[in-house]
């Protein structure tokens, strides 16, 4: 098995000699089972003991039912309950009364240490809220992000470029971009180079996501409006969303809708982001800005098998990718009623950076942009960014600085 460097890798293995549980979040098939696997062969090589389970499984239903049950089940595995165990368990967030279970085994079992991986934070939050408060550290697993994608290629120039955080416009980097703003980041989806064989797996990934994931929360004849706001919202990513409207389109309550895309937050399908506003009488505060979490599903939702000639609102959301699974800032955006807007809004400590993506050619970078010039003397800003398809600059003026990047460093932009 080919083995690459995960980005939350590192943050697992420094939780692993804590007591407390490990949960990992993430949407199904993006690389919580070979972490868990990665893992086990690592414990194992320590020889140390450890066990694998995947919890979707009925067999193990009973198994789970009880304290005495898991570790009966232990001793009867052979396992030595007076040395340390580590239970690695897959998918445990459909089965009723884990949390109690992984409260009792975190209370009463110090020698059993608990890494946990599930696709649904509605489902893992009703248990963490059975007793796992203070008890838990928790991860989310995206999709490969970029580099991670990169690392899948055998030509790693681009990859070691981006490390250094050094840009050279070549052929092959702009296609390995086109290829990921297509494709998205599933890993498997990634690995498989037929076009053919990436439209099944994405037609699996949706089916089992509709099958395991959404009916927990959506009625079956609910499902066909599902996948039309599904439909609907992928082909608006970056766009403000109107309840009222899509309420209108789709037939269907105010309530409904808010209770679907509730759902596709918290499965890790979209991701929306708040307004910044501090000015109530000029500045936007309620409507909020969709994007994908993998552009790969979103573009097999729309159907889409080619790059359009326009991909702005493509390389937006992988911005938007990229700079949230990278750093902590809470990112917003801004908009004033009279429609000047700047895509994103990062904010941390009372630190303001404005982030602006604009994916076109022969973008003149010897220009402020009017938007960005409008907000940093708002909110006196020294610094902004300007995502660009391939151009590189910094300019100046009244003490301020703009930096404009491709869009290719913005897998690595240090905005500290």
């Amino acid at each position: 098995m080919e083995i690459y460097n995960r980005t939350v890798l590192e943050k697992i293995r420094q939780n692993m000699e804590t007591r407390k549980i490990q949960i990992l979040f993430g949407t199904r098939q993006v690389g919580k089972t070979t972490i868990l696997k990665l893992i086990e062969t690592e414990i194992r090589n320590k020889g140390e003991q450890v066990l694998r389970l995947n919890l979707d499984l009925p067999e193990y239903f009973k198994v789970f039912n009880s304290y005495e049950n898991v570790l009966k089940y232990l001793e009867i595995s052979g396992f030595d309950l007076q040395k340390k165990i580590y239970l690695l368990l897959d998918e445990f967030q459909a089965m009723n009364g884990i949390g109690k279970l992984m409260k009792i085994i975190y209370d009463e079992y110090p020698m059993l240490k608990i890494i946990a991986t599930g696709s649904s934070s509605l489902l893992i939050n009703r248990h963490i809220k059975e007793g796992l408060t203070g008890r838990y550290f928790s991860s989310i697993v995206f999709h490969f992000s970029f580099l991670e994608f990169l690392q899948t290629k055998t030509d790693n120039t681009v990859y070691n470029m981006l490390k250094k955080n050094s840009y050279l416009a070549t052929g092959k980097s702009q296609d390995f971009l086109e290829e990921y703003l297509l494709f998205g980041g599933y890993p498997e989806v990634i690995l498989n180079a037929d076009l053919e064989t990436k439209l099944d797996l994405f037609s699996s990934i949706y089916t089992s996501y509709l099958q395991k994931d959404i009916n927990f929360f959506i009625k079956y004849e609910n499902m066909p409006k599902f996948s039309s706001l599904v439909e609907l919202l992928a082909d608006n990513i970056g766009s403000l969303i109107n309840i009222n409207n899509l309420s209108k389109t789709l037939g269907i309550s105010y309530q409904t809708i808010e209770n679907f895309i509730f759902t596709l937050e918290n499965t890790f399908s979209i991701k929306l982001i708040n307004p910044f506003y501090n000015n109530l009488s000029k500045e936007i505060k309620k409507m909020k800005k969709v994007y994908f979490y993998d552009l790969g599903l979103r573009n097999y939702v729309l159907n889409i098998r080619h790059l359009p000639a326009n991909s702005g609102s493509l390389a937006e959301n992988f911005a938007f990718l990229e700079m949230s699974r990278n750093h902590d800032y809470n990112i917003k955006y801004w908009r004033t009623i009279n429609g000047t807007e700047i895509d994103f809004i990062l904010e941390k400590d009372q630190k303001l950076i404005p982030v602006e993506v604009k994916y076109r050619e022969n973008l003149n970078v010897n220009i402020v942009p009017a938007n960005i010039k409008s907000f940093m003397e708002s909110y006196n800003i020294e610094k902004a960014y300007i995502i660009t398809k391939n151009q590189q600059n910094v300019l100046n003026y009244s003490s301020k600085k703009i930096i404009f990047l491709p869009i290719i460093l913005s897998c690595n932009i240090d905005f500290d």
